[in-house]
């Protein structure tokens, strides 16, 4: 057994350039394993930062420190498992070592965590930077195919949200009593609801893809000036040819995707006719010379008069 208390760090290097040392904890209580795997790793020449730790306890304060490119320990350690090395630690790859080799162990090993499990043997030990190197690859691969599975997960998870604000959006827009158009901010009609096909009496497909002019002749301005101009009233253009009292309010609305115009428009031909019924009768009443004609509210008060 080894009863040294400190750990041990040795750097090997060959001659040859490497951009990164990898770091290993060796986490072994057998001082002869320990040296083996060592000298093994001094005549691999390779570039490596080997630390060596005899007990759970040191491998677990080495594992506070930078952290590792992967973790060997054994199985059985004078104060516990290997596998208590890995908790409450930032995740890293783990390999097993035991001498006392079964399927039960290896089942165990990886249902704690470890990338893989290894039979100590002469030729196990000497060949452990061989075994080093491919479970880093490994660990590398997954790691990178985690990665990859994780950003597909949030993709797919970001596009479901955001059909379901398209759906919501769909539905708030279908329900509004008035006619609502989208449009790009080169005008461009993305997006128009049933009351629009009704007021104007194109089909949907007729108008997407279109110019939001084909609708509304007059200009609506510059995008800087699209949220000045609500409630303004003009004339819109029915499919055949004659024009439609109508009042609009115009909202920019900016996305991922960029900035669009929603507008909102109300048919105003009744409240026009009433208005001008209004006037008629105003002007009528007026004209009136012989008789004095005022008007009362059901209540009985007086609320207009002529001359």
């Amino acid at each position: 057994m080894n009863n040294t208390s400190s750990l041990v760090e040795t750097t090997l290097t060959d001659s040859s350039p490497s951009p990164v040392a990898r770091r290993i904890l060796l986490v072994e209580d057998e001082e002869s394993h320990a040296r083996i795997i060592q000298r093994s790793f001094e005549r691999h020449g390779g570039t490596f930062e080997l630390t060596v730790a005899s007990t759970l306890s040191e491998g677990t304060l080495a594992l506070g420190g930078p952290a590792f490119d992967l973790v060997i320990s054994d199985w059985r350690l004078p104060d516990g498992e290997g596998f208590d090395l890995l908790k409450d630690k930032p995740r890293c790859p783990l390999l097993i070592m035991t001498s006392h080799g079964n399927e039960q162990i290896a089942v165990e090993a990886i249902r704690a965590g470890a990338l893989d499990y290894i039979v100590k043997s002469e030729s196990s030990l000497v060949a452990m930077p061989n075994i080093a190197e491919r479970a880093i690859r490994l660990w590398t691969t997954m790691a990178a195919r985690d990665l990859a599975q994780e950003e597909l997960r949030i993709a797919d998870e970001t596009l479901r949200e955001r059909r379901k604000e398209e759906e919501w959006f769909r539905l708030v827009v279908e329900a509004a009593p008035y006619a609502i158009v989208v449009t790009r901010i080169d005008g461009l009609i993305i997006v128009v609801n049933s009351q629009t096909e009704k007021l104007f009496g194109y089909r949907r497909e007729e108008l997407l893809g279109q110019s939001v002019e084909m609708l509304l002749p007059e200009p609506l301005g510059a995008p800087a000036g699209w949220k000045m101009k609500a409630g303004r009233e003009l004339f819109g253009l029915h499919k055949d040819g004659s024009e439609i009292p109508i009042e609009i309010s115009l909202d920019p609305i900016s996305t991922s995707g960029g900035q669009f115009l929603l507008v909102s428009i109300a048919d105003i031909t009744e409240r026009r006719k009433a208005e001008e019924h209004l006037q008629l009768f105003q002007t009528l009443v007026e004209g009136v010379q012989d008789y004095a004609i005022f008007m009362l509210d059901p209540e009985g008060n007086v609320i207009s008069w002529n001359e």
